[in-house]
């Protein structure tokens, strides 16, 4: 498994910012627990929108992929898990043909499934793409497209693409947490 997006903080401008907000309770830890989250935040809904373009994955299908674990005061660090779950060919764009069912993949080119087809479940009511493992009424199988993880493993311009994101959106967001911290403190004297 490949090493997690790591973003860090300049350990001068710590330093400086500590010093700075010295008065302040907690003061620099609030503010670069704030500074973390949003980023995370923001990094996410970027990655997810960006993985979604490169594998053909609705966002909705790469969102239930994509968590994110806040910052606190005492643990100052956020973290962005990508599942191994595969997506379903359902989240693809699936559409029913005569010939079988088509969905689009990489590269928003439509590829073919022969004999498969879209079904709901009478019981449970899940929809999803099947195909029969056999000749007639044999049972049917889901099928799956490739999972958010491989997306990211693979695409390494992604990896790059969120570290550089997340480095430049840290600095900026800290930066404004600061400014925020010390304009509540002058307005109250």
């Amino acid at each position: 498994m490949p090493q997690a997006l790591k973003v860090q903080f300049d350990k001068r401008q710590l330093r400086a910012v500590e010093a700075m907000l010295k008065g302040i309770r907690h003061g620099w830890e609030t503010a670069a627990s704030r500074a973390i989250n949003k980023t995370g935040v923001t990094v996410k809904t970027r990655l997810i929108k960006a993985m979604s373009k490169a594998s053909g994955i609705k966002q909705k299908g790469v969102r239930e992929a994509v968590t994110w674990r806040k910052a606190r005061r005492n643990r100052l660090h956020g973290e962005i898990h990508i599942t191994g779950k595969r997506a379903r060919i359902r989240d693809m764009a699936a559409r029913q043909t005569k010939k079988g069912v088509t969905y689009r993949g990489q590269a928003k080119k439509r590829s073919l499934i022969p004999s498969a087809f879209i079904q709901t479940l009478p019981k449970t009511g899940h929809r999803a793409v099947y195909k029969r493992t056999g000749p007639e009424r044999h049972p049917i199988i889901e099928l799956f497209g490739p999972s958010p993880w491989y997306v990211f493993v693979e695409n390494g311009e992604l990896r790059r693409k969120a570290e550089a994101d997340a480095g430049t959106l840290l600095h900026k967001n800290f930066d404004k947490q600061v400014k925020l911290l010390l304009d509540r403190k002058a307005a109250r004297g």
